[in-house]
């Protein structure tokens, strides 16, 4: 008798038990995506930091490519330069023309990109459980790079004068 008491009193229990850990693992405990993976970080905020996320089947490849986002912030320079120069030279002698003509097309094109990575760091990490997707974020302080790009501006500077 004493039992079936038990099981009266312990089976809807354990059942209800089992039911709130199925419930929590699946949801209250399972690790939420961080904000930075598909939009913007309140813990590294644009106005202090540039950002780039990296999405790859490896750790390796996933900060590899954050890296490479931060790095499309800053500007390629193009330039192209075309040059043209074209010689005419006539001769007279002795009722004789003789007439030459040279034309020369130099056309250069330079692309020259500086991409500045200094200062820049894998501030965080995730795996999504369920696809197997590795994320990186990448950050850079704002500021450490504003005095980075100053000093090698101030150096530049220096060397133009020089020169």
């Amino acid at each position: 008798m004493a039992t079936r008491r038990h099981a009266l009193v312990f089976g809807p229990a354990l059942t209800l038990a089992g039911f709130l850990l199925a419930c929590a693992s699946t949801t209250g405990l399972a690790a939420r995506t961080p904000d930075w993976v598909d939009g913007k970080s309140a813990r590294y905020p644009e106005a202090n930091y540039l950002t780039g996320v990296g999405r790859a089947d490896t750790p390796e490849a996933a900060e590899d490519r954050a890296y490479a986002a931060i790095s499309r912030v800053f500007s390629a320079q193009i330039s192209q330069r075309t040059r043209e120069w074209e010689r005419y030279l006539q001769t007279d002698e002795a009722s004789k023309t003789a007439a030459q003509r040279d034309i020369s097309i130099d056309q250069v094109t330079q692309v020259s990109t500086e991409k500045v990575l200094e200062h820049v760091v894998i501030a965080e990490r995730y795996q999504d459980k369920n696809t197997k997707v590795h994320y990186a974020l990448a950050a850079m302080d704002r500021r450490q790079a504003s005095a980075t790009l100053r000093e090698r501006i101030a150096g530049l500077d220096r060397e133009i004068d020089e020169l």
